[in-house]
């Protein structure tokens, strides 16, 4: 025997073209004319060592004789049950359907398909044998995945289950659109086969009803159609259906859309599993916890963060901008516009914040003191939000209004303090090392003089720094940072893409400070300014900073009256057009004169 595969046909030309192609897919075969020279061949291979056959291929008699029955009978035996035996029909006959139902690994192939016999036999002949009778079993993982196949033709219906059953999957198969109905009601399956031209309706309104019942909402389903039509595709894909799948396509092609299919459905699975875990260990974290998206939409809540802001339903929540929800305000009451909100601009810049101190406010409007942490949710390399912790402060009661403005903010110009200030600045370089953000800090000294020599009061002091935070105040872009530093001293946070926009900026403010003396009768106003870049690569904190921004408002105020002092080109820039000035500046600072001069118009 020269070969491990039997294959029986009665027919010389479907004999010789069974072996040709086995031949060439790189397995020859033993071909038998007769059922009775096979009978003796097998009977006969235990006669010599390793000379069994590990696979048969038959085509089914278009007559059963005694010898064919006894043929069957010896494959049914003990010593051959678990040998894999591949049936080819030309048409799919009931007996021949009845005999594979009946037999453990075997398959049923329409002579017309021969040509998937050489994948049956890659997967049979190409794995290890020592464990037989698993060779249908264990090679396919679709055990997992359900299959209703709904189709009038018994052909079809039999064709499928066997190429399924094959491949692991689990499959029942019905005739008629109320069976359909009632099998899917009755067990959940993940994938829905239906033919398109069904006796009582058309397959995409029976995948219209599955994609309106609760029950059958989820299934995956697929048309089953005989020639290919722009409009059956159309109507079954505005149904509902995932795929398009032809009668006339080989079995490989087929199995294929299935498999793929099979994937889409474990990938939804997975899915809810992750998210029901996630919710899980969402819900035993005793912190309150939310996700929010760079918009500052939630995306995500736990249970503790509902009960700390009492709510009772995600549907408050998800698809809402937190903002709006529960930190739209200070402890004060006072309204907190989104761009200046330290957790708006963490949520929208990716900024990473440690045990920050603030006040949201829950579903009564009741104000509660938190601490809360932010981390940048990054999902392969990008980043696509935030992760919020919070938790109660007990120990801590909320301030009263009156002391939290005191603590945050100045009295006399309603800006933030000092302190606050600072918080926020380090805040902002935090962020520029982690991304490739620009901003600038600006620093306005400005300073009050009376006519004649004469000193200004300390109420007139206070009203004119009144006066010019209101108008810095109406000046400022939403999307920076402003408070008063004290001694008469501003400062500024500027964002932008070219560091022109910030010398361009730093000049409109101190225009818009200097003008104010026009409408004064007994006090001139000047100011100076100290701009310096905060640098990805800078090591400086929030204060360094700070101080060299002051220092350049001296270098500036030396220089003479209304001029900055630009840290980073070590140069003077006037408040007002000087073409001399631009002159006596170096080439690089000329130039960025000139380029603010141009955009000032």
């Amino acid at each position: 025997m020269k070969s491990n595969i039997m294959l029986v046909e009665p027919s010389a030309t479907m004999r010789y073209v069974l072996q040709n192609y086995c031949s060439k897919s790189g397995y020859p075969a033993d071909g038998f004319s007769g059922y009775e020279k096979a009978l003796n061949a097998l009977k006969q291979q235990y006669q010599v060592f390793d000379t069994e056959y590990r696979c048969l291929i038959m085509g089914w008699p278009a007559t059963r004789s005694p010898i064919v029955d006894e043929f069957l009978t010896l494959l049914e035996a003990p010593d051959f049950h678990d040998l894999p035996v591949i049936v080819l029909s030309q048409e799919l006959r009931a007996d021949a359907r009845a005999w594979v139902a009946g037999r453990s690994h075997t398959v049923l192939v329409r002579w017309k398909q021969y040509r998937s016999i050489r994948d049956l036999l890659n997967r049979l002949l190409d794995q290890n044998i020592a464990n037989e009778q698993e060779v249908f079993s264990a090679k396919f993982s679709n055990t997992d995945i359900s299959v209703l196949v709904v189709d009038d033709s018994p052909s079809i219906r039999y064709a499928l289950s066997d190429l399924l059953n094959l491949h692991g999957y689990k499959v029942n198969v019905v005739g008629t659109v109320q069976e359909g109905l009632e099998a899917a009601r009755a067990g959940r399956y993940d994938i829905a086969v239906i033919d398109y031209y069904l006796q009582e309706a058309t397959g995409d309104e029976l995948v219209r009803q599955f994609m309106q019942e609760a029950e059958t909402a989820d299934m995956a389903c697929a048309i089953l159609t005989g020639t290919y039509s722009d409009h059956i595709i159309k109507r079954s894909l505005r149904a509902g259906a995932v795929e398009c799948m032809f009668k006339n396509e080989s079995s490989e092609l087929l199995l294929a859309r299935i498999d793929a299919l099979a994937r889409l459905v474990r990938s939804k699975k997975q899915l809810r599993e992750d998210r029901n875990r996630l919710d899980a260990i969402l819900g035993s974290v005793k912190d309150g916890v939310y996700g929010v998206d760079r918009n500052g939409v939630i995306t995500f809540i736990n249970s503790r963060a509902k009960s700390l802001l009492g709510y009772t339903s995600d549907e408050d929540f998800i698809g809402k901008k937190a903002h709006d929800l529960f930190h739209h305000s200070d402890a004060s009451g006072k309204p907190v516009q989104p761009a200046s909100s330290a957790l708006q601009r963490a949520y929208e810049h990716g900024v990473a914040v440690q045990n920050m101190e603030g006040v949201f406010f829950d579903y009564g409007g009741r104000c509660v003191d938190v601490i809360y942490t932010i981390r940048p949710l990054v999902i392969h390399g990008e980043e696509q939000g935030c992760i919020v912790e919070f938790s109660k402060r007990e120990s801590n009661p909320v301030l009263d209004p009156a002391t939290w403005r005191y603590l945050a903010y100045d009295k006399v110009t309603g800006l933030m303090n000092r302190h606050h200030f600072r918080t926020c600045l380090e805040n902002e370089i935090n962020r520029v090392k982690r991304t490739q953000a620009n901003y600038s800090l600006l620093v306005i000294d400005v300073r009050f003089a009376g006519y004649g020599g004469r000193s200004v009061s300390i109420a007139t002091s206070e009203n004119l720094l009144r006066a010019v935070s209101k108008l810095l105040v109406k000046r400022f872009r939403n999307t920076d940072l402003m408070g008063y530093l004290d001694k008469g001293q501003f400062g500024l946070i500027i964002s932008h893409n070219q560091i022109e926009d910030a010398y361009l900026v730093s000049r409109k403010m101190t225009q818009a400070v200097v003008s104010l003396s026009r409408h004064l009768k007994n006090a001139s106003i000047d100011c100076s300014g100290g701009l310096i870049g905060i640098a990805r690569g800078n090591s400086l904190g929030a204060q360094e900073l700070i101080s060299k921004a002051r220092l350049g408002c001296q270098i500036a105020r030396r220089k003479g009256r209304n001029y900055t002092f630009v840290c980073d080109l070590n140069q003077v820039i006037p408040c007002f057009s000087s073409g001399a000035a631009s002159r006596k500046a170096p080439a690089a600072a000329a130039d960025t004169v000139s380029k603010i001069e141009a955009r000032a118009g």
